[in-house]
């Protein structure tokens, strides 16, 4: 099938451009995270840094980049994963195999999840319900990991992860 030349002319249009943020950095990154105009970095030795990026007056210019925070305590291993969960003021890391839930504010430990310890990679859902003339909206958090060979699944309740229990053989999904 042939087409006409001037049918098989398209134009290529970028979704996103590409500007330099931070450069030249000391340190080796393993993960990054964003929310609103923050970017969280974890790195190799385990270290958390917070960067609040200002945007430039000119959209093709390079963004200014303010560093904020850095915790050197935040993990002692690698930060392979990071997610961040603003509603809900937590940063869920996975370092060292398992699962940790951290104060947004403070970067503190809240708790790890010990049915994780295995764990290579996770992946975090949530979903905001507004109810007609509820003054707060209600978060539903669910949590999927990867251990080993199963998959563990989690609901955020009563500010910890309680365990979905789901049955050996059973199938699950959530939209």
């Amino acid at each position: 099938l042939f087409l006409p030349v001037s049918i098989c002319f398209f134009v290529m249009h970028d979704a996103f451009d590409y500007v330099p943020v931070v450069e030249k950095l000391p340190i080796q990154i393993e993960s990054i995270a964003t929310y609103g105009s923050t970017l969280l970095v974890g790195t190799r030795k385990g270290h958390l840094i917070l960067y609040e990026v200002l945007d430039s007056e000119d959209f093709h210019s390079k963004s200014k980049v303010a560093l904020k925070k850095t915790n050197k305590n935040f993990s002692t291993k690698p930060i392979v994963q990071l997610s961040v969960v603003e509603e809900l003021n937590v940063i869920l890391s996975l370092s060292d195999n398992i699962v940790s839930v951290h104060d947004l504010d403070t970067f503190g430990l809240r708790f790890r999840l010990h049915k994780t310890q295995g764990a290579i990679v996770f992946k975090a859902d949530l979903k905001i319900h507004r109810p007609l003339g509820a003054p707060v909206p209600k978060y539903r958090l669910r949590l999927a990991v990867s251990v080993r060979r199963r998959i563990e699944l989690f609901e955020w309740r009563d500010n910890s992860f309680q365990d979905l229990n789901v049955r050996k053989g059973s199938s699950y999904f959530w939209i």
